[in-house]
């Protein structure tokens, strides 16, 4: 239940909490648990802290059965993505670009406290946004910087670290 605590806890902190979407991974892992049921999906919570924010659905609808696009609803059917390394929680850039997108106008700055293994990073840049980010572990931070300049060989690098 600690995604549940969690969005309880921001709550209590002033945040409101505008969406709970399901990020369903139908390629997930298999796991080989034999007392309880494999988990297929994660929480990714949507927190505001004001009423009037900046949401962009239309970067995000799907194309319905009509043809016309239409709103994604709140269960996203997005693949897991293999990546080489130690850092075993990583999200798709599929699922990071719908999130970027409709949360943030172009060259705004998105904030990651968590980069990781610098998804969120390379994806935000992508999409013609700024990106600020922290990583507490050096060896993912440097995996990070490493997956951006593979990517981006044009762009500089901007490091406060150590």
């Amino acid at each position: 239940m600690i995604p549940a605590r969690f969005a309880i806890e921001m709550q209590e902190h002033g945040w409101i909490l505008r969406s709970d979407i399901i990020w369903w991974k139908p390629n997930r892992i298999p796991a080989s648990v034999e007392d309880r049921t494999n988990n297929v999906y994660e929480h990714v919570f949507h927190f505001v802290r004001n009423k009037k924010y900046y949401f962009d659905i239309n970067s995000i609808k799907i194309k319905g059965k009509n043809g016309k696009p239409k709103n994604p609803g709140d269960v996203w059917m997005i693949n897991t993505q293999p990546l080489e390394g130690e850092h075993t929680a990583t999200f798709p850039e599929e699922l990071v670009e719908q999130i970027v997108k409709c949360g943030s106008p172009k060259n705004s700055v998105v904030f990651d406290p968590f980069m990781g293994t610098g998804t969120s990073w390379i994806v935000t840049h992508a999409l013609g946004r700024k990106f600020m980010g922290f990583e507490i572990n050096k060896k993912f931070f440097d995996f990070a910087t490493g997956r951006f300049n593979n990517r981006f060989k044009d762009k500089k690098i901007i490091d406060f670290g150590d």
